[in-house]
């Protein structure tokens, strides 16, 4: 039975494919629609009875694309692309280049792999970004409210101007700005208040979310850890026991740093 090695560029219209044998030559080659799983199918079915190893770099598209290659494929190698110094140093860069030297790559079996957590974990992961964002957006709408407000001369003299003491300034406030001023900031306060109830129904999936870990009651002991820092941490680990040890761990999440001092090293 034959080894052959798939090296995937994928684009978000369309993906290139690279294939090589075990003897380093490039037996196929072929553009798919990235979307098109009618194609994917085609392509890899022409290796049906080999065994085929696949590898492609982590983005947006990573899940679906690991689980369909899943079916086909012995191995499927997802590629941290910053650390692929092979693509990233290459002088001439091609999407055809790039899913040639991933097939080289994965021949040789030097890939910088990335781990890919079970569909729970991915989806957690998702979720806590998700989460992440709602807060960004509404700090950004915040600033913009209080900008507003600063140029008509008016300033809350309440540290949060979202809690109970600043709404009530607010609703006396917004009247003395000009009319279009003032329509500019009603509009932002409805989009915050939007967002707050969206970020209250996510907070209880989050609630939900944290009780499928069982390490969750030993993640609410450490201090200042609420609901979303522990699913955060958690889907992040994706199971303690990929590491090493606790230093391994440590090191993952940066929190190991050493400093050289002469000889001797902290």
């Amino acid at each position: 039975m034959n080894h052959f090695y798939l090296g995937i560029d994928v684009g978000n219209s369309n993906s290139e494919l690279s294939v090589l044998d075990e003897d380093r030559n490039c037996i196929y080659a072929d553009t798919v629609p990235t979307l098109a799983e009618p194609f994917w199918r085609e392509a890899l079915e022409l290796f049906a009875g080999h065994q085929l190893h696949a590898a492609f770099e982590i983005g947006t598209h990573y899940p679906w694309l690991c689980s369909l290659l899943e079916e086909y494929c012995c191995e499927v190698v997802v590629v941290n692309a910053q650390e692929f110094e092979v693509i990233s140093k290459a002088q001439y860069k091609t999407d055809k280049i790039d899913a040639s030297k991933i097939a080289l790559g994965l021949w040789r079996g030097d890939l910088p792999e990335v781990i890919v957590p079970e569909t729970r974990v991915q989806q957690d992961r998702r979720l806590v970004t998700h989460l992440h964002e709602l807060s960004r957006q509404a700090s950004r709408l915040k600033t913009r409210l209080r900008d507003i407000l600063y140029a008509a001369r008016l300033r809350c003299p309440y540290t949060d101007l979202w809690g109970t003491a600043g709404q009530t300034w607010l609703s006396e406030a917004l009247p003395k700005l000009d009319p279009i001023e003032m329509k500019m900031a009603v509009q932002i306060v409805e989009q915050l208040k939007l967002l707050e109830t969206q970020r209250a129904q996510m907070d209880k999936l989050v609630l939900e979310r944290v009780q499928g870990y069982t390490e969750a009651a030993l993640a609410h002991s450490v201090p200042g850890f609420g609901p979303l820092v522990i699913l955060g941490v958690l889907s992040s680990i994706a199971g303690i026991g990929r590491f090493a040890d606790g230093d391994h761990l440590a090191s993952y999440f940066g929190l190991c740093g050493r400093i050289q001092i002469g000889r001797a090293h902290v």
